[in-house]
C-alpha cells in the first residue's frame, strides 16, 4: 500500500481525493477532478491511495442483516415513552448496533466507505459515516471537514412526499437530539455546522434522519419515524 498522506495538506488535495472516492462531489465537481486527474499525477496518486485504503478495510467486515423486529423495537422505544427517556433508550440500542450498521449501510449503498486510523500527526481528522437505512429507501453518506466546519452529504433514495421533509439530527451521548435542518435528495450537499455543534463534532456522535412535516419538526425533537442513523468515525 502507498505511504499515507497527511489529511488536510496544502491545497486540500487529500480532502478532495477522499471526497471523490467517497462519491460526495456534485456532478460538475466530479467532472472537473476527473479532467484534472489526467494531468495531475500527485492528485491521481492520492486518489489511488484512498481507494486502496478504504478497500483494504472491507475484508474485516461481513454483511450483517438487522433482526426482523429491529424497526418495531426502535419505534416502540421512540414513541412508547416520554420524550426524554425515549431518546436515552434509543441511543443505547443504536450504540449496540453501531459497528454492524455502518458496514451494512456501506454494502447497501455500494460505496467503499470505511474509516482508516488517522495519522498521529493529524490533530483534527475528518469524520465520515454511512447511515444505516431503517425505513424507506433513503441512503446517506456524510463527510465532516473540521477545517471548514462543513458537512458534505450524498443523499440518495426517493424525495420526501408533498407536505413532508427529511430532517437531519445531531445526537451526542444521552443528550436530546439537535436539528441540523431539513435536507433533500442530492449529491454534494454542503451544510455549515454552527460553532456550538462543531465544538462537539467528534468520533462517536450520531447523525440521524427523520421524516417530518414540511419545514421540519414543530418541536425540538423528531416527530416522525427515524429513517436512517449512523455514528461517525475518523479518517
Amino acid at each position: 500500500m502507498s505511504e499515507p498522506f497527511e489529511i488536510g495538506g496544502e491545497g486540500g488535495d487529500d480532502i478532495r481525493a477522499a471526497e471523490y472516492v467517497l462519491g460526495l462531489m456534485e456532478a460538475s465537481e466530479r467532472a472537473a477532478i476527473e479532467r484534472e486527474l489526467t494531468t495531475n499525477t500527485e492528485l491521481a496518486e492520492k486518489v489511488r491511495y484512498w481507494e486502496a485504503h478504504f478497500a483494504a478495510f472491507n475484508a474485516q467486515y461481513a454483511e450483517v442483516l438487522p433482526p426482523a423486529d429491529l424497526l418495531g423495537r426502535i419505534e416502540g422505544r421512540l414513541f412508547g415513552q416520554a420524550m426524554q427517556s425515549r431518546w436515552y433508550d434509543s441511543l443505547l440500542l443504536w450504540r449496540s448496533i453501531a459497528g454492524a450498521t455502518v458496514a451494512a449501510a456501506v454494502f447497501a449503498i455500494g460505496l467503499n466507505v470505511l474509516a482508516p486510523t488517522p495519522e498521529p500527526t493529524d490533530p483534527v481528522p475528518s469524520l465520515v459515516t454511512a447511515l444505516e437505512t431503517l425505513e424507506g429507501d433513503i441512503e446517506v453518506v456524510a463527510l465532516y471537514d473540521p477545517q471548514t466546519t462543513s458537512l458534505r452529504l450524498n443523499v440518495g433514495g426517493s424525495p420526501a412526499a408533498a407536505g413532508q421533509d427529511y430532517e437531519l439530527w445531531f445526537i451526542q451521548g444521552e443528550s436530546d437530539p439537535v436539528s441540523m435542518g431539513t435536507i433533500s435528495v442530492g449529491t454534494g450537499i454542503t451544510l455549515a455546522v454552527d460553532a456550538a455543534l462543531a465544538a462537539n463534532f467528534g468520533e462517536g456522535i450520531a447523525l440521524a434522519v427523520s421524516l417530518e412535516p414540511e419545514g421540519g419538526s414543530p418541536v425540538d425533537a423528531p416527530t416522525g419515524p427515524i429513517l436512517a442513523i449512523g455514528t461517525v468515525a475518523a479518517i
